[in-house]
C-alpha cells in the first residue's frame, strides 16, 4: 500500500506501483474478455448473514442425555433420493409422488427423520464433498471442490479424517468406478483408509450403466460390516448406490414393479434397501451402530405439482439416523447436508472442528436461520427459511418471493417477483466458491503504520490492471486512525478507464467509528471485462493509518 498524491497525472505514481513486481503473474490472472459490465455489490452485512446462517452452531438443546460412546457410523448415501419419495413425508408435504420407498419410511420412524433437509446442489461429487466436508459445495457449473483437490493433491480436514483421527477405520464402498470424478485420488485426501468402487467387483456383476446393481452392492456392503465387526476398533463406512441413477437399467427382470423404469428402479433400491437393513437387524450387527441414511441429490418430485413445487423437490432430500440411544421423532426444522459433519461429531462428543459449517441435526433450536442451495441444471438459486423461499434464475436477473405456511412444499404460493436479487443469496454465492482466492494480495501487514504527510493524500492499491468477466473483487479492510478523533472520513471508490471514459463501479464516504477504526468488507461481481482498475481510498483528518487488515482477492465464479 502507498500513500500517493492526490494528481493521477504524477509521472512517479505511475512508476512507482506497489504492484510493479509481482503485476505480471496477476494480469496473467485475470486478463479475459474485452467487454464492460458493472459491477453487483456485495454489502458485509450480506456476508455478516449469510456467515451466521453457516457457522459451526452446536448451541441448540441437544436430544439425548450424553454423546454417544464411539458408535460405529454406517453412512448410506441414496442416488436421487427426494423426501416426497417416503410415503409419510409426501403425507406431511400434502403432495404426491408417483415413487413411494415404503421400507425406508418405516425404517425412518425408528429414529430422527427430517422432513426439511436440503440437498444443497445436483451432483453427487458436490453432495458427497458437502456432507463430509461440512462446507457448502460451489453454486456454479465449475469444477466441484473435491475433484480440485484430487487434481491438486491438497489434503482436506473432512468428517472421514476427523474420525480417523478418533480411533476410527474409514471405508468407502459405491457400486460406480472409482475413476470417475477422480473419486480414487479424492477419497484418500479426505481421510478414508479403504476405497471400493465398481471395479472390486466381479466382471460379472458390472451392468451396462454405472455400476453394479443395488443387490450386489448391500451384499457386499454386509460383508464388509460383518467384517470390521470382528475387529476390536469402531468403524466409519459410507455405501453409496448407483441403480437409481439415469440410465436406470439395473433392475432384474424377475422384479415386480412399475412399468415406468425410473420408478421401478427406486422401487427396486427400496426393496434392496429393507433386506439389506432386516438382515443386519437379524445378525445383531445393529448395536451401538448409528446408521445414517441420506440422499446425494433430489430426484425431484415424481407426480403432480406447480412449476415452483416441482422446483424446489429438485433440491429436497431426505435423512435418517437411527441408533438405540436416539429417540424416535420427526424433525421439521430446515437442515442441510453441510450440517452432517458437525452433527456427527457432536453426536460424538468432539470438539473444536470448527471448520465444518451448519447445525447439529440432533439438537433443536430457537433462533432460525436461511439455508441456500442451487440446481445446475434447473438453473435456480434458493433461499430457504422457516415458512419462505425465495428462488433466483441462474443469470441472476428475476427473483420470486414464496411463503410455504408451516414449511409444507405443497402450500407454496407466490408472494412477488422483482428483478432483483437479494443481498444474502449473492453472499451465499459468493462463500459458496473455493476459499483459497485464484489472487491474493497482502496490501499491508498486520499493524504496520503510515504517517499521512499530504492532507488528503491517497492510500492506494492496485491501479490500472484489467479485470477479466465473470471475477469478483474482495475488498477486506480494517484500519485504525491516530488520533482518534471525530471527523475522520475515508473516501473509497473503484473506477475503470475504457478508451478515456471513467467509469464509477463504487464509492461511498465513511466517518470513523468512535475507537477510531474503520472496517470495510465489499464484494463487486463483474460479468464482463473492465480496463485500467484503480482502487482507491481518500482519506481526511487523521495523521496516522495503523493497518489490521488489508487484503485484495480476485476470484473466479
Amino acid at each position: 500500500m502507498l500513500l500517493l498524491p492526490n494528481n493521477s497525472n504524477t509521472a512517479a505514481w505511475r512508476e512507482l506501483s506497489v504492484l510493479q513486481h509481482s503485476s505480471q503473474s496477476f494480469f496473467n490472472a485475470v486478463n479475459g474478455r474485452q467487454e464492460y459490465h458493472a459491477a453487483l455489490e456485495i454489502s458485509a452485512e450480506a456476508f455478516a448473514e449469510v456467515e451466521r446462517s453457516l457457522k459451526h452452531d452446536v448451541d441448540g438443546v441437544s436430544l439425548i442425555n450424553e454423546p454417544l460412546n464411539k458408535p460405529n457410523i454406517l453412512l448410506i448415501v441414496l442416488e436421487s433420493v427426494a423426501g416426497p419419495f417416503l410415503p409419510s413425508i409426501a403425507l406431511q408435504h400434502g403432495v404426491d409422488s408417483d415413487v413411494k420407498m415404503r421400507n425406508l419410511d418405516e425404517f425412518s420412524k425408528r429414529g430422527l427423520s427430517y422432513s426439511r433437509f436440503m440437498t444443497h446442489q445436483v451432483q453427487t461429487m458436490r453432495g458427497t464433498y458437502a456432507m463430509l466436508c461440512g462446507d457448502l459445495p460451489r453454486f456454479s457449473f465449475e469444477m466441484p471442490k473435491l475433484e480440485v483437490a484430487a487434481l491438486s493433491g491438497n489434503r482436506l480436514r473432512c468428517l472421514p479424517q476427523v474420525l480417523k483421527d478418533h480411533g476410527y477405520s474409514t471405508n468407502y464402498l459405491q457400486a460406480a468406478p472409482l475413476s470417475y470424478s477422480n473419486k480414487d485420488t479424492a477419497l484418500p485426501l479426505i481421510g478414508y483408509d479403504v476405497a471400493q468402487g465398481a471395479e472390486w467387483f466381479g466382471k460379472d456383476l458390472v451392468g451396462a450403466g454405472w455400476g453394479v446393481g443395488d443387490d450386489a452392492l448391500f451384499q457386499e456392503a454386509l460383508k464388509i460390516v460383518s467384517s470390521l465387526n470382528d475387529k476390536d476398533q469402531p468403524w466409519f463406512l459410507t455405501v453409496l448406490n448407483v441403480g437409481t441413477h439415469h440410465p436406470f437399467d439395473q433392475v432384474p427382470s424377475s422384479f415386480v414393479g412399475s412399468s415406468d423404469q425410473k420408478t421401478r428402479s427406486f422401487e427396486y433400491l427400496d426393496y434392496e434397501l429393507g433386506k439389506f437393513i432386516n438382515q443386519l437387524s437379524d445378525r445383531r450387527d445393529l448395536s451401538n451402530t448409528l446408521i445414517v441414511i441420506t440422499s446425494d441429490e433430489a430426484g425431484g418430485l415424481m407426480g403432480r405439482g406447480t412449476p415452483a413445487v416441482q422446483k424446489l423437490a429438485r433440491n429436497l432430500g431426505t435423512m435418517t439416523m437411527v441408533h438405540p440411544s436416539l429417540p424416535s421423532r420427526r424433525i421439521d426444522d430446515v437442515f442441510g447436508q453441510i450440517d452432517f459433519a458437525t452433527t456427527i461429531v457432536d453426536l460424538l462428543g468432539i470438539t473444536g472442528e470448527t471448520q465444518f459449517q451448519g447445525r447439529s441435526a440432533f439438537r433443536e433450536y430457537i433462533k432460525p436461520r436461511k439455508i441456500f442451495a442451487f440446481h445446475n441444471y434447473g438453473g435456480t438459486l434458493f433461499e430457504l427459511s422457516q415458512n419462505m423461499v425465495v428462488m433466483c434464475t441462474v443469470e441472476l436477473s428475476k427473483c420470486e418471493w414464496f411463503e410455504m405456511p408451516g414449511g409444507q412444499l405443497g402450500k407454496l404460493s407466490q408472494t412477488s417477483s422483482k428483478n432483483a436479487i437479494p443481498p444474502t443469496m449473492l453472499a451465499a454465492l459468493e462463500l459458496s466458491e473455493p476459499r483459497v482466492p485464484d489472487v491474493e494480495f497482502k496490501l499491508m501487514e498486520e499493524d504496520q503504520q503510515f504517517t499521512i504527510e499530504d492532507d488528503g493524500a491517497y492510500v492506494f492499491c492496485c491501479q490500472y490492471m484489467k479485470l477479466a468477466g465473470n471475477r469478483s473483487l474482495l475488498i477486506d479492510l480494517h484500519i485504525e486512525f491516530e488520533p482518534e478523533i471525530d471527523g475522520v472520513a475515508l473516501h473509497f471508490d473503484v473506477v475503470s478507464n475504457k478508451n478515456g471514459v471513467f467509469t464509477t463501479h463504487y464509492q461511498k464516504t465513511e466517518q470513523a467509528n468512535s475507537a477510531g477504526s474503520f472496517v470495510l468488507r465489499k464484494l463487486l461481481r463483474f460479468t464482463k471485462d473492465i480496463e485500467e482498475v484503480e482502487v482507491r481510498m481518500h482519506v481526511d483528518g487523521a495523521s496516522k493509518l495503523v493497518s489490521k487488515k488489508a487484503i485484495l482477492q480476485v476470484q473466479s465464479f
